[in-house]
């Protein structure tokens, strides 16, 4: 089993509000859900943002398995999308554990093989261009002795096909 963290959007249909008079939509969710959920809400954009952390064999069935049991709840929500699909140079030092310099410098070509670097589908200047997760994980994983590689890969993977799907 491996360890998943990721977050999954929701629109509010039902105007729900979390506060202590109005917990019925976060009471539902924690009770319908066999994962530990961290629930935030913004109230500007109508949204409820759920961090999950979770075991399972592989991602896809990690990340379905929380988004049909909030779908089982009477709840008037829906997915408008999962994350992490786009990372920066900082996140990705962050999941792999390695420094920022060490990523900035596999990216560059400055250390690792150059060849199949994957280009940031939203460049940026310094540390502000954003990578597929699935894109940079596979590529780091072929230089990185790095044992989460191979399970970030496959979470951004299922991620992106998730976010395509509901587009």
């Amino acid at each position: 089993m491996k360890t998943y963290e990721f977050y999954l959007t929701y629109q509010n249909l039902g105007g729900y509000i979390l506060d202590d008079e109005h917990m019925d939509w976060s009471d539902a969710i924690a009770q319908a859900s066999e994962f530990e959920a961290t629930i935030l809400e913004n109230t500007t954009h109508n949204t409820i943002t759920m961090w999950f952390m979770t075991e399972a064999d592989c991602a896809q069935t990690a990340l379905t398995t929380a988004i049909e049991q909030i779908r089982s709840t009477k709840l008037k929500l829906k997915l408008q999308g999962v994350a992490p699909e786009l990372v920066s140079v900082k996140q990705l030092s962050l999941l792999f554990g390695v420094s920022r310099q060490s990523i900035q410098a596999y990216m560059s070509g400055k250390r690792g093989k150059r060849k199949g670097t994957p280009p940031p589908p939203y460049p940026g200047c310094n540390d502000t261009s954003l990578w597929y997760l699935s894109d940079a994980a596979n590529w780091l994983s072929n230089n990185e002795n790095n044992e989460m590689a191979g399970a970030l890969a496959e979470l951004g993977q299922s991620v992106r096909e998730i976010n395509s799907s509901i587009l």
